[in-house]
Formats: structure tokens, C-alpha cells, sequence
């Protein structure tokens, strides 16, 4: 008789905790905005591996929404991969140009003819330190090469990724993986 009793009281209680943790989500929503990011006063993404949006947006309003609500002290992590792939329609490598404003600029073509933008720009600490540069080989691990391998008319794939909770965005890019594929 006992066990019946504090298996239904388990179950009740259960009941409430998933009851309050469903209302708890479900208050903290903010409601959706129609095609406009939520406004910020902090210091907007100015990291030179930001490229320029051109064409059709790839990540949903939706999506970034939601990424917006997330509460700080509860989210202690939030890593963000991005693969592209292309085919590189210019490349211009100034990483042992200490003078210049970027180490890296790199612009590809989509499969659907689509170019980003005015291309990923990668800072020198970037190059040196984050960016990793491979050739993919069917049946053989992958071949690092440096950035001087890479030309004009090779297809690409770029992996990054990026630290979504850096507050002042110096370690935003965590890693870069560009291979160049068959």
C-alpha cells in the first residue's frame, strides 16, 4: 500500500516539475519578429573574418530569435560550425604582410553561381594561429598544404567555428579548416 501511495505522489510531482519547466520556456519567449533582428546596444560582430551578406539569408530569423533568448549563467557554451563550400574565384594572401588590414581574403562561388559577398577576410592572427589548410585524397587522410596551395578554380569547403558567447568578440573565430576538395 505504501508504494502505491509514494509512486503516485512521484508521479504528481513529476507532473508539476514538467509542468513548471514547460511554463518557465514558454514565459521566457520572447515573441517572434517578422524579418528583423533583435536590436542590440553592445558592440556589434566586427571581426574580420565577417563577410558581407549578398543573396538570400541561410540562418532564419526563427532560428537566430531563439538564439537570442538564451540566459546568461544557464548557457555556459555555445559553439557555432559553419561549413561553406565553392569554388574559388580569388584568393589573396597577405598573412606575411604584417602591414596589411588582413591576412587572408577569399572569395568563392556557390553551386548555384551565388559569390559571398566580398569574401571571408581573416585577420593575421587568425591565419597563424586558428586557419588550417588541407587537401582531401580519396581513401588517404587528409594532406595539409599551406595557403599558398590553394588558386583560383579549386573547390573548397571552410569549416569555421565560432565562440557565440565571447563578449568581446577577441576570440570569437575558434578554428578554420579550409580543405580543398577533388
Amino acid at each position: 500500500m505504501s508504494n502505491k501511495i509514494l509512486t503516485a505522489v512521484f508521479v504528481i510531482l513529476s507532473v508539476v516539475l514538467l509542468g513548471e519547466i514547460g511554463y518557465f520556456f514558454y514565459s521566457s519567449r520572447q515573441p517572434a519578429l517578422k524579418n528583423k533582428l533583435i536590436p542590440t546596444t553592445e558592440k556589434s560582430i566586427s571581426s574580420t573574418s565577417q563577410p558581407e551578406r549578398q543573396g538570400t539569408q541561410a540562418i532564419k530569423d526563427n532560428v537566430l530569435n531563439y538564439l537570442s533568448v538564451a540566459n546568461s549563467g544557464v548557457l555556459k557554451s555555445s559553439i557555432l560550425t559553419n561549413h561553406y563550400e565553392g569554388t574559388i574565384t580569388e584568393i589573396d594572401n597577405k598573412s606575411n604582410d604584417p602591414t596589411a588590414d588582413y591576412g587572408l581574403k577569399i572569395k568563392f562561388k556557390g553551386e548555384n553561381g551565388d559569390i559571398n559577398g566580398n569574401g571571408f577576410r581573416y585577420n593575421n592572427d587568425e591565419v597563424s594561429q586558428k586557419l588550417s589548410v588541407f587537401r582531401y585524397i580519396k581513401d588517404a587522410p587528409l594532406e595539409k598544404i599551406t595557403i599558398d596551395d590553394l588558386k583560383v578554380g579549386d573547390l573548397i569547403s571552410i569549416d569555421d567555428n565560432l565562440n557565440l558567447l565571447d563578449d568581446n568578440l577577441t576570440n570569437f573565430v575558434i578554428a578554420i579548416k579550409i580543405t580543398v576538395m577533388p
